[in-house]
């Protein structure tokens, strides 16, 4: 059966069946990356049989490169989780405000009132 956002709200069901598991299991990935990443720099830099310079600096380039491209995918999945996220919040406000209108307009009203409060202070 489909759930609907006012199923989500009346169960208080936040809709994250496994997802933390899986953004956890990225995390340890990504942070064993970089740990990887920082052990390959510093045995380049430990090598000392590398005296040349320009081949030094390629395969720093290299790893910058394989780093930013790692750095991209990360902050794409951040955002597809933050709008995932931010989809749920809004089509749980809605359903919130169509079944209690009453309790909506009044936070509203209430909410009006403390800022006209704190902005007619002098």
């Amino acid at each position: 059966m489909a759930e609907t956002p006012n199923d989500t709200f009346e169960t208080g069901d936040t809709g994250r069946r496994g997802g933390g598991d899986a953004q956890r299991e990225r995390g340890r990935r990504g942070r064993g990356d970089a740990a990887v990443w920082l052990n390959e720099l510093d045995e380049i830099l430990d090598d000392e049989s590398q005296t040349d310079i320009a081949a030094l600096k390629q395969r720093l380039r290299e790893q910058l490169n394989v780093a930013r491209g790692a750095l991209g995918d990360a902050v794409d999945t951040a955002t597809g989780a933050a709008s995932g996220y931010m989809r749920r919040a809004i089509d749980c406000a809605d359903v919130y405000v169509e079944t209690r209108p009453w309790h909506a307009i009044t936070c509203a009203a209430g909410v009006g009132f403390l800022l006209g409060m704190l902005c007619h202070r002098r």
